[in-house]
């Protein structure tokens, strides 16, 4: 056998072996910063697929929508974030976690940017978290940033 499909093997094991999860959020945000002159609210939808690294540590894939609303004559600006996720078990009830990677522009002469996304998680019960949380999507030297609350649903 060749080293690809010793590698290949072992990846899939690997993922068929560990525990997965596979979560949505939805969650409302009050944009901060140079955006909120111009943006009044901001909505986002959110899927994630995890993998337990250990009992304390998760990560995976992340992909959703964001919307930011525009105020009066100012269009709406709209983004596809693509990326990775990492989720630390602070505690029994609280998790850490950062989301990171590339927001895609659907909005008219908007591009994409990088985005990132620190989140703080209160663990109701194992199918229902509510978070806090800060994201930011840099586009062309313009920050799209929001200070969002939510609630996330294990699927």
């Amino acid at each position: 056998m060749n080293r690809i499909t010793i590698c290949t093997i072992l990846i899939f094991t690997f993922f068929i072996s560990n525990s997965q999860e596979f979560k949505s959020n939805l969650s409302l945000g009050l944009p901060v910063g140079e955006v909120s002159n111009i943006h009044s609210i901001n909505f986002n939808l959110d899927f994630a697929y995890l993998w337990n690294i250990n009992n304390k540590l998760k990560m995976g894939a992340i992909a959703g929508y964001s919307h930011f609303v525009g105020i009066s004559s100012i269009s709406d600006s709209g983004f596809l974030p693509l990326g990775a996720t990492t989720r630390f078990k602070a505690s029994n009830k609280s998790s850490l976690a950062l989301d990171f990677g590339y927001a895609i522009g659907f909005s008219s002469g908007k591009s994409g940017g990088v985005f990132f996304a620190p989140k703080f998680y209160y663990d109701f019960n194992s199918t229902f978290d509510a978070f806090i949380s800060y994201k930011s999507i840099s586009v062309s030297n313009y920050d799209f940033s929001a200070i969002c609350l939510g609630f996330e649903f294990k699927l």
